[in-house]
């Protein structure tokens, strides 16, 4: 359903080389490169991390011409994140929703030291994105209606720097 309501949304966000750079940063097996595969889609290059080396065998056997990066998305972001920042136009995720590991002090940047994941990869992610880029994002609906002093924070430091198109509950 996301691929299909993304589709339209494509012509706009199409780079200076014609083509749409898109980014899953945490892949798994490819779950949201597969909605993607045969719906029009051709103009995406994606670009994908993956931390469980399992997966990212699977994934890469799926998708051999991937960009796949094996490790975690704090690591893409220290080895990768300058080469991406601002050149991304889709980034398409369901991010782990656990607390951080070892992995936190890994990305440099000290403003990102969430400690649930999918704040850090929801607000990392977002802050790659070229102007105009459309990042969709799978988390717990809290982020938009819970009332806690941490979830304000975490909304605030989000929609401060990005607009929000659009939100759905899903049951």
């Amino acid at each position: 359903e996301i691929a299909r309501a993304v589709r339209d949304l494509l012509p706009t966000l199409t780079g200076e080389e014609g083509v749409i750079h898109a980014l899953e940063p945490s892949a798994g097996i490819g779950r949201m490169l597969s909605a993607f595969s045969g719906l029009g889609f051709e103009d995406l290059i994606w670009h994908a991390a993956e931390w469980s080396e399992l997966s990212g065998r699977m994934l890469h056997a799926l998708y051999p011409k991937l960009d796949l990066y094996q490790g975690p998305f704090e690591r893409w972001i220290r080895e990768r994140g300058p080469n991406w920042t601002g050149r991304l136009h889709l980034i398409v995720s369901n991010p782990p929703y656990g607390a951080r590991g070892a992995a936190v002090a890994e990305d440099p940047d000290r403003e990102y030291r969430e400690k649930r994941a999918y704040a850090y990869f929801l607000r990392r992610a977002l802050d790659l994105l070229a102007p105009s880029g459309l990042g969709v994002f799978l988390i717990p609906s809290g982020f938009l209606t819970a009332r806690t002093g941490e979830m304000l924070a975490l909304r605030e430091k989000v929609l401060r720097r990005h607009h929000l198109a659009a939100a759905f509950r899903l049951p």
